[in-house]
């Protein structure tokens, strides 16, 4: 059995605070290459390819591991745009905060979920959720 890519988007979008819909932040093929990456690190999961569609093998079964697979790669997305980006040209305006908050903050979610038992998806996004509404100048935690 395996797990397709695809089913780890949703995790890793809420993670980064992506939208999604019809113009994501993150294509689906950079979602991929962070995961390809990440699992480079894995000593019990490999990537397969069928076709054009990407797998975890062997399927991810534990939500403790599809939580912490999904937490990096978005870290690994995050990271190079830790620090602000501008770019203008006579066409096109692009501006982006810092996302170096961000990235702290995914690391410190990651190292303290640990023991925190996942048992569905849905709690998985109850936590993501719950992180991507943090507020630096109300809170002193994640919210969860």
């Amino acid at each position: 059995m395996t797990t397709a890519y695809s089913e780890l988007y949703g995790f890793v979008r809420t993670a980064i605070g992506d939208p999604g819909g019809d113009v994501p932040d993150y294509s689906s093929g950079s979602i991929d290459a962070a995961i390809s990456l990440w699992l480079l690190r894995e000593d019990d999961y490999s990537k397969t390819t069928v076709g054009e569609a990407n797998y975890i093998t062997p399927d991810l079964t534990d939500k403790d591991d599809t939580f912490r697979i999904s937490i990096n790669a978005a870290i690994f997305l995050a990271t190079p745009n830790a620090h602000s980006f501008s770019h203008k040209s006579p066409v096109l305006s692009v501006q982006r905060g810092s996302r170096f908050a961000l990235v702290e903050r995914l690391k410190t979610l990651l190292r303290d979920s640990e023991g925190i038992a996942l048992d569905s998806d849905d709690s998985i996004t109850a936590l993501l959720e719950g992180f991507s509404r943090y507020d630096d100048s109300t809170s002193s935690g994640v919210v969860v």
